[in-house]
């Protein structure tokens, strides 16, 4: 038994569609994101700095250094989340509001 022939597709309408998209690498990632959420890249990095502090303390046996850093780390991680949120919310009203102004048109 031989196969049936198979249409042919014209591909050319989606390719055009794509062929001129730049494809974003994640050094230009990093830098769009930072520039719409800054607070979130900053946290994370006072984070990390509070956790390798805390541990590093905790090693050289300071026990008050250790559960200050933790504590720090922990409000690190606090504000970090609340600028998570902060930003999701902005980015949805500014959404939001582009998506009204094109109504509006």
């Amino acid at each position: 038994m031989s196969q049936p022939p198979k249409p042919e597709v014209d591909d050319s309408p989606y390719i055009s569609e794509f062929a001129n998209q730049h494809i974003e690498t994640t050094g230009e990632k990093f830098v769009r994101k930072f520039k719409q959420n800054p607070f979130v890249p900053i946290g994370l990095g006072l984070t990390g700095v509070a956790l390798v502090g805390g541990l590093i303390a905790f090693k050289s046996g300071h026990q008050r250094w250790s559960q200050n850093f933790q504590r720090m780390r922990v409000g690190f991680q606090g504000l970090t989340v609340a600028a998570m949120v902060g930003g999701a919310l902005v980015m949805e009203t500014l959404t939001s509001d582009k998506a009204d102004d094109g109504k509006k048109k």
